[in-house]
């Protein structure tokens, strides 16, 4: 089991469940929450937060598994 990531914005979800932090750094990216640096470090929105759930809670959380969700929340704010 493994951990998955989503990005979120003042708590709420604005990206789906990831398999990679990158994936969902990308997301964030995307949305104009976060951006890399020259250095490559990536930086997040002040008010937003890249979540990381272990699998077996998204699971009993009643989310399911997070691979298998066809539910996708948009990125545009």
């Amino acid at each position: 089991m493994c951990l998955w990531y989503r990005v979120v914005l003042l708590g709420q979800p604005k990206g789906p469940w990831r398999p990679t932090r990158k994936q969902a750094e990308a997301d964030a990216a995307s949305a104009d929450l976060g951006e890399r640096d020259e250095w490559g470090s990536f930086y997040l929105d002040a008010f937003a937060d890249i979540e990381a759930r272990h699998e077996n809670d998204l699971i009993r959380s009643g989310v399911g598994h997070p691979a298998s969700s066809t539910k996708t929340l948009g990125l545009r704010l």
